[in-house]
């Protein structure tokens, strides 16, 4: 299995802190996409999203958006680590 792994730095998108708003939009898509094959993982996501709020809420500004992308890239290093062992495994 190949893992394409795109640095955050080359696409533009990638890059732009987004605002509450644009967070949960963009989220609640991915969510949804994520939850047609894994239903299971919507109460999950949805706790996450509400962790979020709760920050936004208490710290305003861009504290959380700070927050998911640290949270983001240890979940991306944790399952891109899982996979080679899956991989080595096999």
């Amino acid at each position: 299995m190949e893992h394409n792994h795109h640095s955050r730095g080359s696409d533009s998108r990638l890059v732009k802190k987004l605002n509450i708003h644009e967070f949960r939009t963009a989220f609640g898509l991915y969510k949804n996409v994520m939850c047609e094959t894994e239903p299971h993982r919507r109460k999950e996501l949805d706790s996450y999203v509400d962790h979020i709020d709760d920050m936004y809420r208490q710290y305003g500004g861009m504290h959380f958006y700070d927050y998911h992308n640290a949270f983001s890239r240890k979940a991306e290093q944790y399952e891109f680590k899982h996979i080679l062992l899956y991989n080595y495994l096999q």
